[in-house]
């Protein structure tokens, strides 16, 4: 309970002549915000890399006390600050950095806020500067004991909708005043990235390569609704610090404090079927049966990998589950199943970018997974 103190008035009036006057929010004192984005590899889409997806998304910030001013009659420890829930930042391309639509000021020397950030898709996370139903924040008495839960997030399995293609991406706690007033944001990848890859073999001595095209595939019963728990690590059992700056009106270093965070997705509460046809027509071989081309569209296989499509998954178990590949070698139509679980795989995971690279030719077809961190190139493959 926050203690406020009555001073009589005649003791005030001799104050005057020397009261030091602490001025809360100066002129140029608005927080900023930077991003930092670890191991991530995702744009627009889910088959793009680099940074224009958290571009295009943009992240909302939920700011918190860290302080008691004993000159207010409020309480600002864990409190929303200024209004800073579920605050849209947007990305300016033309000056290529971060801002909010109006300006917001630190609340003075010393005075320190938690920081908690998403970046989803903005339908998902509701309008800016309102209560969101799918993300709540509890800043706890340190960021070690601080969680942020993230419920019902569904990955859309309708490609006319846009398929599953937006991304979820929550930030690193962090604690500061204005010794700094950059907030700097690192982002981390919450689903996993799956590709599929189609390939051919090459034609052997004189023989004719034979043209194989790719129309579909679809995978059953797979995780796409869940709730994430964002936290410290179990074994964390302090803050740790990052940074450095000189707060303004001292001479003190100051160092913001950032808590890495893991994430832990409960069990899934939805599982739907994922299917993606190729929607760009070919000239499929003549004499192809009608049944096997009711529209001309197909990805015409070579010797160099393809990719046929990219998904932002559910991170889930993959245990058992199948994906059927409708595809076509010269003027048949041929429908092939292969097991997802291959080898020690058994779990698409968060920030794990999972490439299945399938060959189809005559007499050989084979089916090769591998697996590696979104920006991490070291694979780790799967051989038959």
């Amino acid at each position: 309970m926050k203690k406020i103190l009555f001073v009589a008035l005649a003791a005030t009036l001799l104050a005057a002549g020397c009261q030091k006057t602490e001025i809360i929010n100066p002129v140029g004192n608005a927080i900023g915000f930077s991003t930092g984005l670890n191991k991530l590899t995702k744009a627009s889409d889910a088959d793009s890399t680099g940074t224009v997806n958290l571009q295009e998304q943009n992240f909302r910030v939920w700011a918190y006390g860290a302080y008691e001013d004993p000159n207010t009659t409020t309480e600002e420890q864990n409190a929303i600050y200024d209004g800073i829930e579920n605050l849209a930042v947007n990305y300016a391309a033309a000056t290529t950095s971060w801002g909010t639509a109006q300006e917001y000021y630190w609340p003075g020397v010393e005075k320190e806020l938690k920081f908690f950030a998403v970046s989803a898709d903005a339908a998902f996370l509701g309008t800016s500067g309102a209560t969101s139903t799918s993300v709540a924040v509890t800043p706890g008495e340190t960021l070690a004991a601080a969680t942020m839960t993230i419920t019902d997030f569904v990955v859309e399995n309708d490609v006319t909708k846009g398929g599953p293609n937006a991304d979820l991406m929550v930030a690193d706690f962090v604690q500061q005043h204005q010794g700094d007033k950059v907030v700097d944001l690192t982002f981390h990848h919450a689903l996993s990235k799956v590709e599929f890859v189609f390939k051919t073999l090459a034609a052997t001595g004189t023989e004719t390569a034979p043209q194989v095209y790719v129309q579909s595939l679809s995978v059953a019963n797979l995780a796409n609704k869940g709730t994430l728990t964002v936290a410290a690590p179990a074994a964390a059992t302090a803050d740790e610090t990052t940074g450095e700056g000189t707060d303004e009106g001292t001479t003190q270093s100051y160092q913001a404090t950032v808590q890495p965070v893991a994430l832990e997705w409960g069990t899934p509460t939805g599982t739907v079927a994922f299917t993606d046809d190729w929607n760009k027509e070919v000239t499929l071989p003549e004499g192809v049966d009608a049944t096997a081309a009711t529209d001309n569209k197909a990805m015409l296989l070579t010797v160099e990998p393809q990719t046929f499509t990219t998904w932002l998954m559910l991170p889930q178990s993959i245990d058992g589950k199948k994906v059927s590949i409708t595809y076509i070698i010269n003027k048949r139509q041929f429908t092939s199943i292969f097991a997802l679980d291959k080898d020690n795989l058994k779990v698409w995971d968060d920030n794990q970018h999972i490439k299945y690279t399938v060959t189809l030719a005559p007499n050989v077809i084979s089916f090769n997974p591998s697996v590696q961190d979104w920006a991490n190139p070291t694979d780790r493959e799967y051989q038959n």
